[in-house]
């Protein structure tokens, strides 16, 4: 019986995240916008404020501003990604759908990207032998 109380306990706390931006794109669609990138906005969030907290761990910030920091850091870089896809449907008539997957895949792309180049993973460093 506790098994099954911490495995419905654990599915509502990590459900909790997508529960929200399932209510944000239920808003949207409500007003007439298609919204698909609703998942590069929440990885390009995590993105931000993981690497925002990582900084300011190492400069020495307590723990609790660097978080508070770091969430302001994620709701700022989803609203400048949520410009990107408003700037692409509303100026320049993109079809939403194409558009919201193309933030989407951007988002996917430069964090994966992002995050190789801060922590070097995946580079391969040549050095010249001698022969």
């Amino acid at each position: 019986m506790e098994i099954i109380y911490s495995i419905f306990q654990n599915s509502v706390t990590y459900t909790m995240p997508l529960l929200m931006a399932a209510l944000g794109c239920l808003i949207c669609e409500r007003s007439g916008v298609t919204n698909l990138c609703i998942e590069g906005l929440m990885l390009i969030g995590c993105f931000v404020s993981a690497l925002t907290v990582m900084l300011l761990q190492e400069s020495g910030i307590s723990f609790t501003l660097s978080v508070v920091l770091g969430i302001l850091a994620a709701m700022s870089g989803g609203v400048i990604f949520s410009l990107l896809y408003a700037f692409a449907a509303v100026n320049l008539k993109a079809d939403q759908i194409i558009s919201g997957i193309a933030v989407n895949m951007l988002a996917s792309s430069l964090t994966v990207f992002m995050a190789k180049v801060i922590t070097g993973a995946g580079n391969i460093h040549i050095t010249r032998g001698i022969i």
